[in-house]
């Protein structure tokens, strides 16, 4: 669901619709160990779930892309899931008739591709090869279809959004972390910022740690004015050597 206009995106989800993607789930979580002063961080990768007991393997597609969170214990990243279970095959059981008849054309995409691999050198049979040809034809079109009304949603949201920044613009403050590991101040692979400020006697710059995660996690016109307002105090501060 869509954070109302001006919103922080994880607050809302925590305080408001508590239900949406795995990403929100994971972010919120990552955020709240971080808060508590445990290491963690977010990690986005595929969950591995579905398996073909014909084929004996398990299949991995773009839909099974997934976020979860790793937390820093005992000396070792474990991995922590605080998505609800049962998501996969919720989503599962949502799938269009497209969406179906696309994964049956894969699988008997990768059918012939083995078969083709397994036959080389030998006579191709006419027959299998226009089914192929015919099977990528579909495939083909679907996928021209769905590109054509991701665009058209692209589109939309550019024409209908107010949002200040992009969500790619990186922090202003991204590169004071940056001189001041460069500077000697080491940071830990996935070590909070608050943490790292705290550890090297860097108080003074939690204050621009919280407004940057605003920044990080925001969204709309209120992210602009984050923006603009931690490059104002970036501006003033003195940092160390």
């Amino acid at each position: 669901s869509k954070p109302a206009q001006g919103s922080q995106p994880v607050s809302s989800f925590l305080t408001e619709t508590k239900r949406d993607h795995c990403e929100y789930f994971a972010s919120a979580a990552t955020l709240m160990l971080r808060s508590a002063g445990i290491p963690a961080r977010y990690v986005v990768g595929f969950s591995v779930q579905e398996y073909d007991e014909d084929e004996e393997l398990f299949v991995v597609r773009s839909r099974h892309g997934h976020a979860w969170t790793e937390v820093w214990l005992k000396d070792r990243w474990l991995f922590f899931d605080p998505t609800p279970a049962g998501w996969f095959e919720m989503e599962n059981g949502e799938l269009s008739l497209g969406e179906r008849l696309f994964d049956l054309g894969n699988t008997l995409l990768f059918l012939f591709n083995r078969w083709r691999l397994e036959e080389a050198g030998k006579e191709s049979d006419a027959t299998t090869a226009y089914l192929a040809a015919g099977i990528l034809f579909a495939v083909l079109v679907w996928r021209l279809q769905r590109r054509g009304r991701r665009g058209r949603r692209l589109k939309e949201r550019d024409e209908h959004s107010e949002r200040g920044v992009e969500d790619g613009e990186r922090s202003p403050f991204s590169q004071v972390v940056e001189t001041l590991i460069a500077n000697g101040y080491e940071r830990p692979t996935g070590e909070p910022l608050l943490r790292w400020t705290r550890r090297h006697g860097l108080t003074d710059l939690q204050t621009l740690v919280m407004q940057h995660y605003r920044f990080r996690f925001g969204s709309g016109a209120s992210r602009k004015e984050v923006g603009q307002s931690l490059r104002e105090k970036i501006a003033r501060t003195e940092f160390p050597d």
